[in-house]
């Protein structure tokens, strides 16, 4: 399949150019503390080669030279992450312009499209410049402020009012303390280069490619931002700015963003071609891992709430339907399981619906029928989705699954028909595992067994 081979290329290729950023700002980190900790060493070398006799230090020589070497550092510091940022730079412009050319060569129709990309502008290097010295003055401050707090344990030695070895183990905490700092701005700032270049890219090809937009996505990070966990998923024009926690954020680490949003952000603005298949379409489901964090489990506890208040606010008719999606669930394992042996080919094991299929599904003149699932049902998909009563499948060319619930007050089963990788026409947006329709039936009359219109995956009738 065409569209399946160009989605593949584009899916892989931005992977590369993820863990090409992740490998970047190690690599950087790991050099600043390099540095510094050779300083460090060269600072207690120093000390030790003093008399015993804390009356023979000498302070001013000392403080020359702790203030030479941590001087060392913030050059050589600066220097190395200097170069990380440029090469983050383009690792940002990388991130839009590999990808894309990946998908797009597989579609001989782009190939105008292609080149159209190859010729893009170069991106200014003001800014770039303007943040490495940024980052740079930074790493030379914490240098500084390092030799500051050691001249001043030295300053109490040789007054008598701290032993030499108790100043040396404050020398080592000091340092602890300054490698922090420096790891924070090393992450920070190079992981901003990145992300700057990668929206500036998104915007010079905007009028090339018009359907490119961008999603964020979460770090993943053990001590993630609970604001951040809850933007997760959300797709914007190049243009338009992300909605984090109620503030209006052009992409992670944005500089016109609060400092409280950026510092040691890890996540991501990721560009996207909108008919074409990516593996989360939406939000990203919490893994067990991220869950053992408190700040995680908040999120996906307000996310699972959101969701659900939204369909309900738009089965009941309270909020307008606009073409909005969201992922609300995903394919157990069983499922996705039976499926790999009907020989289906899935993208993802997320379940999305949009806000129309809501409106559709509880539409008034169904519940006139009697057909309608009961509005008290909008806030229970989620659940429906992770604990059916049972799921049939349902072959045909768009293949398909029937969740089954039970409905309290009915003698019928309530039923999700979700089709797996469904376009909508309307958007040409490839729809993935898809929500199209619900109501009310009959379990008994569901023919299901060998021969059957509907096989059992999981769950009993």
């Amino acid at each position: 399949m065409k569209d399946r081979g160009r989605d593949r290329a584009f899916g892989a290729a931005r992977r590369v150019q993820l863990k090409r950023r992740t490998g970047l700002i190690k690599g950087a980190i790991e050099a600043v503390q390099r540095h510094l900790e050779e300083a460090g060493k060269a600072i207690r070398a120093t000390l030790e080669r003093q008399p015993s006799d804390y009356k023979r230090w000498y302070l001013t020589q000392l403080a020359g030279e702790v203030d030479r070497e941590m001087a060392r550092f913030g050059d050589a510091a600066g220097r190395s992450a200097a170069e990380a940022a440029g090469e983050a730079r383009q690792a940002g412009i990388d991130l839009v312009d590999v990808p894309i050319r990946a998908g797009l060569t597989v579609e001989p129709a782009n190939r105008t499209g292609l080149q159209l990309m190859a010729a893009l502008p170069a991106i200014d290097q003001e800014q770039l410049l303007a943040m490495q010295t940024f980052m740079v003055d930074r790493l030379k401050g914490v240098g500084t402020e390092t030799a500051r707090k050691i001249r001043s344990d030295l300053g109490l030695v040789v007054m008598g009012v701290q032993a030499p070895e108790e100043a040396v183990a404050s020398i080592a905490r000091v340092v602890d303390g300054g490698r922090a700092r420096a790891t924070a701005i090393v992450r920070t700032e190079v992981g901003r280069a990145y992300s700057v270049a990668a929206q500036e890219r998104q915007l010079q090809a905007t009028d090339l490619l018009p359907g490119l937009k961008k999603q964020w996505r979460r770090s993943g990070k053990r001590h993630s931002r609970v604001t951040h966990d809850l933007a997760d998923g959300q797709i914007r024009k190049p243009a338009e700015a992300f909605d984090v926690g109620g503030r209006a954020i052009m992409h992670p680490r944005d500089p016109k963003a609060p400092p409280g949003e950026t510092i040691n952000c890890g996540c991501e603005s990721l560009p996207m071609m909108a008919s074409w298949e990516v593996t989360h379409p939406g939000a990203k489901p919490h893994t067990p891992d991220e869950l053992a964090n408190p700040g995680a489990r908040q999120a996906a506890e307000v996310q699972e709430r959101d969701a659900a208040d939204w369909a309900a606010a738009v089965a009941s008719g309270e909020q307008r339907a606009t073409g909005e999606a969201r992922t609300i669930g995903s394919l157990a394992p069983a499922v996705s399981e039976f499926l790999a042996r009907k020989g289906v080919d899935l993208v993802t094991r997320d379940i999305g619906i949009g806000d129309r299929q809501i409106a559709h599904m509880f539409r008034p003149a169904k519940q006139g029928r009697g057909q309608a699932l009961p509005a008290s049902q909008a806030k229970r998909l989620a659940d429906v989705l992770g604990r059916p009563k049972a799921v049939l499948w349902e072959g045909g060319a768009v293949p398909q699954l029937l969740y089954l619930f039970e409905v309290p007050g009915e003698q019928r089963l309530g039923k999700l028909v979700v089709k797996l990788r469904d376009r909508d026409k309307r958007l040409d947006i490839q729809r993935h595992n898809w929500i199209v329709t619900g109501g009310l039936v009959d379990g008994r009359r569901l023919g299901v067994g060998p021969g059957a219109q509907y096989e059992l995956v999981m769950g009993e009738m």
